[in-house]
């Protein structure tokens, strides 16, 4: 599907019931690689992990400070910095995970997934219909 990008949301209750909510990514490194980078570029690129396991607002961070750096390099390449290369295009990838976050917390369970019980933690895998109850 054009524009559909997928990863893993993960939400595991703690012992005092409390909801974690993370973000896993597999493709983390290959959403930043770009045709003619600069040498700092590829650098940094290449520090990032193939994959990301954790919250979003780390991921957030990462997603800025590398938009930046692609920036940076494309324009010492003299090279047009397309939307989707912005931090805001790169952010929309990952806005289900936020989406969910937010109506968790201000509904207080998982109203996303009646069929969930409580007590259990699953994984949702984006566009999928149902998830993956993990006990």
């Amino acid at each position: 599907v054009l524009g559909c990008h997928e990863y893993i949301e993960v939400i595991a209750n703690t012992s005092t019931r409390k909801k974690i909510h993370f973000l896993v990514e597999l493709e983390l490194r290959e959403q930043f690689q770009i045709a003619k980078a600069s040498e700092n570029y590829r650098k940094l690129v290449s520090c990032l992990p193939e994959f990301y396991i954790g919250k979003l607002e780390y991921l957030t961070a990462i997603v800025r400070v590398m938009c930046n750096a692609a920036k940076k390099s494309m324009k010492e390449k003299k090279m047009h910095v397309g939307p989707w290369r912005k931090s805001s295009f790169m952010q929309m990838k990952w806005s289900g995970f936020n989406q969910i976050c937010n109506s968790n917390k201000s509904l207080g369970s998982v109203a996303t997934y009646p069929h969930a019980q409580a007590s259990e933690s699953y994984f949702r895998i984006s566009g999928a219909p149902t998830p993956l109850v993990v006990t």
